[in-house]
């Protein structure tokens, strides 16, 4: 980063829409780093193309991450309520359902902005709020905060992984059906 000895930018602060608006950082040493202009990293952009590419073509955008066990919706750069939140809940329920059959994992579904505070210049709004596509989220993967494997936090051992890959495909393909209803 010009001008400080730290590098990075939170590439799920860096998109476009509603850029720096709350909860980002203009600290080039912070974690949650926006970076020095909205877009400005070829990563954001690649996305950015890829999906305007095919507009039009997209019933839902998945923004994969850890940890926490959540399924976030619309929006995470305000508090307010999006006109459609009761269908967007209830597609995250019935993902947040799968999952909770398959092994008993509780995933915490709702909107983002208000169960995590602002965040701005995040994919999943940039995706809803600049490429309309109305079931654009965010899922926060295995351990939950309350769980025995919590304090493993970002860094989930590989015995692990194959048992929350199964339960994202799982809460995934739920979700997609619903959606295809």
């Amino acid at each position: 980063n010009s001008g400080s000895s730290c590098i990075g930018t939170d590439l799920n602060r860096n998109f476009g829409y509603q850029w720096l608006t709350g909860g980002s950082s203009t600290n080039p040493c912070s974690d949650t780093y926006a970076g020095p202009s909205a877009d400005s990293e070829l990563e954001t952009k690649a996305i950015e193309k890829a999906i305007l590419n095919k507009n039009g073509y997209w019933d839902a955008y998945l923004t994969i991450h850890t940890y926490g066990q959540y399924w976030l919706t619309s929006w995470s750069y305000t508090t307010a309520y999006p006109t459609d939140y009761t269908d967007l809940k209830l597609a995250a329920d019935k993902g947040a359902a799968a999952i909770k059959a398959l092994f008993g994992t509780q995933y915490t579904t709702g909107h983002s902005g208000v169960l995590f505070g602002r965040l701005s210049g995040v994919s999943d709004d940039w995706a809803k709020g600049q490429a309309n596509i109305k079931y654009a989220t965010t899922l926060e993967l295995s351990p939950g905060s309350g769980t025995t494997d919590a304090s493993y936090g970002f860094a989930l051992p590989e015995d692990r992984v194959p048992r929350v890959g199964k339960e994202l495909y799982a809460g995934v393909v739920a979700y997609i059906k619903h959606i295809e209803n």
